[in-house]
């Protein structure tokens, strides 16, 4: 799965938490096994909210206290 990932210099215009990722070079120098790991998680669970989206909308409504609708649309 190709989820075309780019690289940005500021983050205007974009949803924090949702759209990108911001870390300085030298506090991500020493964490390539960390960062494996967490890319590793996030393809996973960006794989199952395609695929099970009903339940990804409802719990993300539950937990921003939104209508499910919301993350449906």
């Amino acid at each position: 799965m190709l989820f075309k990932s780019r690289r940005i210099i500021t983050s205007e215009g974009l949803t924090p938490g949702l759209s990108f990722q911001v870390a300085r070079p030298d506090a991500i120098r020493d964490k390539r096994a960390e960062l494996t790991d967490f890319i590793r998680r996030l393809t996973a669970a960006r794989t199952w909210s395609l695929n099970n989206v009903e339940g990804y909308a409802a719990t993300w409504g539950k937990l921003m206290n939104i209508p499910t609708a919301v993350p449906q649309n």
